[in-house]
């Protein structure tokens, strides 16, 4: 039976509800199922409109906190901290979720999370000591355990991490490896909107560009497939004063996991070693 955990995250957010004065109110009414509330967050997730996605993935937690999709509803807030560079809370609900363990269904879902960490942290290290490789290498790690973990068969999330993995072999230029990935997506999963795609990155496995997986974004890459690749247009890596580097992930991480039994190694960012129910 799922465990009725109301986390201190939620805590935070109804307090913050409470406090809204005249709004107060309309903001405490939700009419929308756990399902519409998903949905339109998503949306507003795709038009770039994060704060306001990560505000109604909240409402879930708020309205609904028995809900069998309280798990995609954090791993989605997660999601919207790290496009708002708030890299802290992002770890803070991977870490909780990890713990939790309330649906191993949802594991490989959440080693994906921490993949896409792992590929932020490397936009703070570019150059720097090859620590931007460490990053990738690390963020490679978490998509082969969801690939690999055994408790899960959500084939879904298991082809977007085989995805994001062949994305972070193309960044560090192992184009060969990278095509492989491609093809067996492409071949196992060809339903995937994964594998549209790795068919579109096969074209140009250099291009290591953000693609789309809405449905709109999709109908323009299939309308590409056969045709000569043209570039796609790839976000700006940001300018990063040198005291906000791969430190500050560090610095967190180390405060975050000093109680844990196997102490962090802290020459390099790493994740506290998962509890012993995800060692699949």
């Amino acid at each position: 039976m799922k465990k009725l955990i109301i986390s201190s995250m939620m805590f935070m957010v109804f307090i913050a509800l409470l406090a809204c004065g005249s709004n107060k109110e309309a903001t405490l009414k939700e009419t929308r199922s756990p399902e519409e509330i998903i949905q339109a967050g998503d949306m507003l997730f795709a038009q770039g409109k994060y704060e306001q996605a990560l505000d109604t993935y909240q409402r879930l937690l708020i309205f609904y906190p028995t809900s069998d999709l309280d798990v995609d509803a954090k791993l989605k807030i997660a999601e919207c901290y790290n496009k708002l560079e708030k890299y802290e809370k992002q770890m803070d609900v991977l870490l909780q979720l990890l713990k939790e363990n309330l649906i191993p269904e949802r594991v490989p879902a959440i080693y994906i999370q921490l993949g896409k960490f792992y590929e932020q942290a490397a936009l703070f290290n570019p150059g720097t000591s090859g620590n931007d490789t460490l990053d990738y290498q690390k963020a490679i790690e978490y998509y082969e355990k969801a690939i690999k973990y055994k408790d899960s068969k959500d084939k879904e999330a298991k082809t977007q991490a085989l995805y994001r993995k062949a994305l972070v072999e193309a960044k560090l230029g192992q184009l060969d490896e990278a095509i492989k990935n491609y093809q067996e997506i492409v071949d196992k999963n060809p339903e995937s909107p994964f594998a549209v795609l790795a068919q579109i990155k096969m074209q140009d496995p250099q291009n290591t560009a953000e693609l789309s997986t809405f449905s709109d974004s999709l109908e323009v890459y299939k309308s590409r497939l056969g045709k000569p690749a043209t570039p796609e247009k790839s976000e700006a890596t940001p300018e990063v004063e040198e005291s906000q580097k791969v430190p500050a992930f560090e610095e967190y991480l180390k405060e975050s996991t000093e109680t844990e039994e196997s102490p962090a190694d802290t020459s390099k960012t790493e994740i506290p070693a998962e509890p012993d129910t995800l060692k699949k």
